[in-house]
C-alpha cells in the first residue's frame, strides 16, 4: 500500500480525474479559478527547470510569458490564422528569443546571471509599453477572440476549461519526461557540482542553454493559453514582478520536486484569491508566508508532507 501511495503518478492521476468532472457540478467561478491555477502551474514548472533543476536564478521568465501572450493576441486579433497556429507560433517566437537571450546570459553565473535576465525583462517591458502602435501601450490588447479548435467552439467557459486542462497536462507530461531523461539528470548533476561535471567532459554551457530554451518555450506556451482566457494582455505581463511569482511558487511548493510548483500554484492562487477579498496588498502577506516557509519548511510543502506521513526515510544522524 505504501509503495502504491509513493508512486509519482497516483496523485496527478487522481487530481486529473477530479478536474475532468469539475464542470459537471462546479459553478463557473471555480472553472476560472482552476484555469488560472493550471496556467500558473505551467509557468512555474517551466521556470523551475532553471531554478530547481539547473541551479539558475532567472528574474526574466515573464519575458516569455508576456511574449507568448502578445504573439497569440496579435495573431488572433488579425483573424488570419487558426488558434493552433497562433499557439505554435508563440512557441517558436519564444524559442528564438530565449535562445538569443540565453546565449548571452549563460556565460555569467549567480548574481550576474540573475541581473542580466532582469535587464532583458525590463527591456521587453519598456518595448511593450512604448510601442503603442503594435501592443496598445499601457492599454494593452483587449477583446482577444477564441477561435474554434478542431471544430470545437472554445467560447463557452467549460469548453475552454477542457482545452486548458488537456493542453497544460500534455505540457507538464513533456516537462516531466524531460526531467526524467538523461538530459534532466545531467542538468541536476551540473546544478550540484558544475566543476565536476565540466571536468567529466560535459559542456555545461550547452546544457544550461538547453534548459533556458525549454523554460522559455513552455513559459511562452503558458502565456499563449492565458491571453484568450484573460481576454486582455498588458505590459504588466512582462514586468519583473511577474517573474518573481513562479520563483516564489517553487519555493512554496518545493523546487527540487516536480510536483512542487504544481502544489505551490494551488496554494499561491487560493491565497491570492482569499487575501485580495480584504486588501490589495496581498503580496505583503504572501511574503510573510514565504519567510515562514523558508525558516520552518525549507523543502517546501511537497517536501514536508511526505516526511510527516513517514513516506520518506530520514538519514540516520
Amino acid at each position: 500500500m505504501k509503495k502504491f501511495i509513493q508512486s509519482p503518478f497516483v496523485a496527478p492521476a487522481g487530481i486529473l480525474f477530479l478536474l475532468l468532472l469539475l464542470p459537471l457540478f462546479a459553478p463557473m467561478y471555480y472553472l476560472y479559478l482552476v484555469m488560472e491555477i493550471l496556467v500558473v502551474a505551467l509557468f512555474a514548472t517551466s521556470t523551475n527547470i532553471l531554478l530547481g533543476y539547473s541551479g539558475l536564478l532567472s528574474f526574466g521568465q515573464a519575458t516569455y510569458f508576456g511574449i507568448g501572450a502578445y504573439t497569440v493576441a496579435l495573431l488572433l486579433k488579425s483573424e488570419q490564422v487558426s488558434f493552433l497556429t497562433a499557439i505554435l507560433s508563440s512557441a517558436v517566437v519564444c524559442g528564438i528569443v530565449s535562445l538569443a537571450i540565453g546565449f548571452l546570459c549563460i556565460h555569467l553565473r549567480s548574481f550576474y546571471f540573475a541581473i542580466l535576465t532582469l535587464s532583458f525583462s525590463q527591456m521587453f517591458y519598456a518595448l511593450a509599453y512604448k510601442w503603442i502602435s503594435l501592443t496598445g501601450g499601457d492599454d494593452g490588447i483587449v477583446g482577444i477572440p477564441k477561435p474554434p479548435l478542431f471544430g470545437m467552439d472554445l467560447v463557452p467557459a467549460a469548453h475552454y476549461y477542457y482545452f486548458v486542462l488537456v493542453f497544460v497536462s500534455l505540457c507538464l507530461a513533456v516537462l516531466y519526461l524531460i526531467i526524467k531523461s538523461p538530459f534532466g539528470e545531467i542538468l541536476q548533476a551540473i546544478r550540484d557540482n558544475p566543476e565536476r561535471a565540466e571536468f567529466s567532459g560535459l559542456n555545461i554551457k550547452n546544457y544550461r542553454l538547453g534548459a533556458f530554451l525549454i523554460a522559455g518555450i513552455f513559459g511562452g506556451l503558458a502565456g499563449a493559453v492565458f491571453a484568450p482566457f484573460q481576454g486582455i494582455v498588458t505590459p504588466h505581463l512582462l514586468y519583473w514582478s511577474k517573474s518573481a511569482e513562479p520563483l516564489l511558487i517553487s519555493l512554496l511548493g518545493g523546487m527540487h520536486s516536480f510536483l512542487g510548483p504544481l502544489a505551490g500554484s494551488i496554494i499561491f492562487v487560493l491565497i491570492k484569491e482569499w487575501i485580495t477579498q480584504y486588501t490589495e496588498y496581498w503580496m505583503f502577506w504572501y511574503g510573510m508566508l514565504i519567510v515562514f516557509l523558508i525558516i520552518y519548511l525549507p523543502n517546501g510543502v511537497v517536501g514536508f508532507i511526505p516526511e510527516r506521513l513517514g513516506l520518506v526515510r530520514r538519514d540516520p544522524q
